[in-house]
């Protein structure tokens, strides 16, 4: 059986500024609060997970000498 994947949220990022946020696309809003719950929930646990390992990095080298991602100019 195939799973049904499709893109509902997407995360963007501001690499200059550090702000965050999550669009919804609008197939999301047409599942049911059940599933939206279901599946934000999984993405919190998720990102709280992300959050956890940042912030224990963070704790070994707060410069972040890791300085690594692409920007598109």
């Amino acid at each position: 059986m195939t799973a049904d994947r499709r893109k509902l949220l997407t995360f963007r990022a501001d690499l200059e500024s550090g702000e965050g946020e999550i669009k919804s696309w609008p197939r999301f809003g047409e599942l049911t609060p059940l599933m939206r719950m279901d599946l934000l929930k999984d993405c919190m646990i998720n990102l709280e997970e992300l959050y956890e390992e940042a912030l224990t990095e963070f704790d070994r080298n707060p410069l972040g000498s890791r300085v690594k991602y692409n920007r598109r100019d």
